[in-house]
């Protein structure tokens, strides 16, 4: 016991007989045995800037993720993220506080972007000799010196901001005073070179065990991000796994986000969404990150291929995508060695429900890169609102002409024969129209009647003359009609060629020709021309044309601005969405927004035919959506009245007998009687908002009623799940 008693004291005094005591002759070191706030948890604390702004205290940041989408990386809370607030092109230094290297003299750090390695590096100085920069060995690597570290691991697709571990050695160096200094000296910086540094978790190592944590987490960041795995030592050219056949995500690989780091992306293509629907994927599996959330964003790239000639200096490519509502959601086509998105395609097909997940096939025509090397991503970079996420298969590249040929007229048999009543018809619209195919073909069609696209009966007026395009119907074999080119070529007044702004054009009494031009995307074109009556002192009937929809069609409508879908916007379904929800509508057709634009987001105007205001001076019309607005204006363009769909309530969905409003329209009844016997017109419009359910439905605007309607005693009547449901009138607001 008394011999235990006497060792304890002596242990206890060894450390000091190691690191210096007043027996020992050595001075204790005079600066810390650390690394002051090598994380950037206190800001700048502990670090010096110097130079021209090119590092700031306000890019120290808590961010999970930098602006290009990869994942940060950071250690703790904070790190420096540069050029987030400051300025790239500035220069400048940011020195640590000197340390004492003790422990095993490694220091470890985490770097990312500092692409220029000529002028952003890291260097080490001994405190007092501030010209000669200490050597050092890197990342466990004991052959060769450096003097400066500089970012070798940006490659500029997996790897660009995000940090990377590192650890230096400086064992030569031990029980020195040092600092450390990072430098900024490019100038001619912007925010997409990556020439400024993103920096944490500077730390200095005391053991053997640290030193080979900190090895194995850089090779595992390595694993995970660097992208040779990935590629053939030569760029293929033909994509190894480009359907996702292997039943997993082989030859892909994650560049940024959490959007694309799922385990359970690769699903079976015999499965189905929303319990019925089909996907018409390719094979036996598709990818979809739905399973990742949607309100996660982030990349994923293919392997590199090379692009060749596949005859006459041709060569395509193709793939698939589902959902992918937004704009945000896209595969790109990159550059292989800059990274640079060449182009982007979007699921301009979309279309919910009928198409809400479906695959839907596209066609690329790669032939300007012929002998370059590219490769796809695969973009997610929406977080809210709705299909906020994508679903691809099927890339396949180094396609000939005659192989996209064959494969579009494959899609338009395998359209019209295809067992879904769902998609059906959409996917005829989008193989036949809808989607732009990369072909020259024939000439656009225009629908004439002998030799004229449209005639017009109208009262003086100033025109926009270009809204008259959006009443033709025209084609073309593989432009999509919205590609397609439209002109006026030159207006004749009463046989004479005159010139104005087309438009805000001023016709006067007499007749006009317009003639025109629509080209296609390999200036392929057909004319035609649009006749003009215009009369003085027209008469109008009491009643706009076709205010029910009841032709099938637009007849009667003018589309004054907007991308509207003319040929399919009118619809004589009675339920939507598999709940099979009750749209209201009067008759056999009303006016689907679903189907006249795709993109909630877009909005349009259409115009009515002219009437007079006759009988009790009362209008009744059927508003449903969110962004529904019907307009009442004079012959002089004056609104009257404004009304919108104020009844609209996302509750309790599915069921309307408990509130449920949303494509189910509500029948409105307004009073314009102080108007009797004044000329008007009519205006739908889906207007831009920024709430879901940004869609408008129209149906059954009656604008003569003989007698005054008691809105009290009328409703409408409508059946779900074998439940009567009635809907009241409602008065109209004008806004």
């Amino acid at each position: 016991m008394m011999k235990n008693k006497i060792i304890v004291p002596l242990l206890l005094l060894i450390p000091f007989l190691v690191t210096g005591c007043e027996e020992s002759g050595e001075e204790t070191p005079k600066y810390d045995t650390q690394i002051k706030n090598g994380s950037f948890e206190d800001g700048l604390v502990g670090w010096t800037v110097g130079g021209l702004g090119g590092f700031s205290e306000e890019d120290v940041s808590n961010a999970s993720s930098f602006e290009d989408g990869q994942q940060s990386e950071k250690v703790g809370e904070y790190m420096y993220a540069g050029a987030s607030m400051s300025l790239p092109a500035f220069t400048g230094t940011l020195t640590s506080d000197p340390f004492h290297l003790g422990g095993i003299a490694n220091i470890s750090l985490k770097l990312g972007a500092a692409s220029n390695t000529e002028d952003c590096y890291i260097e080490f100085y001994e405190v007092g000799k501030d010209d000669v920069p200490l050597t050092f060995y890197l990342d466990g690597d004991r052959e060769t010196e450096y003097t400066k570290l500089v970012n070798t691991d940006f490659n500029g697709t997996t790897i660009r901001s995000i940090m990377i571990r590192h650890v230096v050695d400086l064992r030569e160096h031990l029980e020195k005073d040092i600092y450390i200094k990072i430098t900024d000296n490019a100038t001619e910086s912007d925010y997409e070179d990556y020439s400024f540094f993103n920096l944490d978790d500077f730390k200095l190592l005391m053991n053997a065990q640290e030193r080979n944590d900190a090895l194995v987490e850089r090779e595992d960041q390595l694993l995970m991000y660097q992208q040779a795995d990935i590629d053939a030592s030569t760029p293929v050219e033909s994509l190894r796994n480009g359907g996702f056949e292997t039943g997993d995500t082989s030859y892909w690989l994650p560049i940024a986000g959490e959007a694309f780091l799922n385990d359970s992306m690769i699903v079976p293509s015999s499965s189905l969404y929303w319990e019925t629907r089909q996907y018409h994927a390719e094979g036996e599996y598709f990818l979809s990150n739905l399973s990742s959330g949607e309100d996660k964003t982030g990349k994923m790239r293919s392997e590199r291929f090379k692009v060749i000639d596949k005859g006459n200096g041709k060569s395509y490519a193709t793939f698939m995508i589902g959902a992918a509502s937004q704009p945000g959601t896209y595969v790109a086509v990159n550059d292989g060695e800059t990274g640079e998105e060449l182009l982007k395609v979007y699921n301009t097909a979309f279309k919910d429900p009928d198409l809400a997940q479906n695959l839907i096939r596209y066609y690329v025509d790669l032939s300007e890169y012929i002998g370059k090397t590219l490769y796809f991503t695969i973009v997610d970079n929406v977080s809210t609102g709705g299909f906020a996420f994508i679903e691809v298969d099927d890339f396949v590249i180094n396609l000939s002409e005659q192989e996209v040929i064959d494969g579009v007229a494959s899609l338009r048999n395998w359209a019209n024969e295809v067992a879904d009543d769902v998609a059906k018809n959409a996917y005829i619209n989008a193989y036949n129209g809808g989607i732009s195919f990369p072909l020259g073909g024939q000439a656009p069609v225009i629908d004439e009647t002998n030799g004229v696209a449209q005639e017009l009966t109208i009262s003086p007026q100033t025109m926009n003359l270009n809204v008259l395009f959006k009443q033709l119907s025209y084609s073309d074999d593989y432009t999509a009609t919205n590609d397609l080119k439209t002109e006026i070529t030159s207006v004749t007044y009463n046989g004479n060629e005159v010139e104005g702004d087309y438009s805000n054009f001023e016709l006067n009494v007499g007749e006009y020709v317009v003639n025109i031009k629509i080209s296609d995307a390999f200036d392929n074109f057909t004319d035609s021309i649009i006749k003009l009556n215009v009369l003085d002192n027209l008469t109008y009937d009491n009643q706009i044309e076709n205010g029910g929809f009841e032709t099938g069609n637009l007849d009667g409508w003018l589309v004054l601005d907007g991308n509207v879908n003319t040929d399919n916007a009118i619809c004589s379904d009675d339920t939507w969405w598999a709940e099979a929800i009750p749209f209201n509508k009067s008759g056999t057709y009303f006016f689907n927004g679903w189907n006249a634009c795709s993109v909630e987001v877009e909005g349009y105007t259409l115009k009515s035919t002219t009437f007079t205001l006759n009988g009790s001076g009362q209008i009744t019309f059927k508003l449903g959506g969110r962004s529904s607005k019907l307009t009442v204006k004079n012959e002089t363009n004056e609104v009257v009245a404004e009304y919108r769909n104020y009844a609209f309530q996302d509750v309790n969905f599915p069921y309307i007998s408990q509130g449920c409003r949303l494509a189910t329209m509500n029948t409105y009844v307004a009073d314009l009687s102080q108007y009797l016997g004044e000329n008007l017109y009519i205006e739908i419009c889906d207007e831009v908002i920024s709430e879901s359910w940004a869609v408008a439905f129209f149906d059954d605007i009656n604008v003569y009623h003989e007698q005054t309607i008691n809105i009290d005693e009328h409703y409408d009547v409508v059946i779900q799940n074998g439940e009567e449901v009635r809907l009241p009138w409602l008065e109209a607001r004008s806004n």
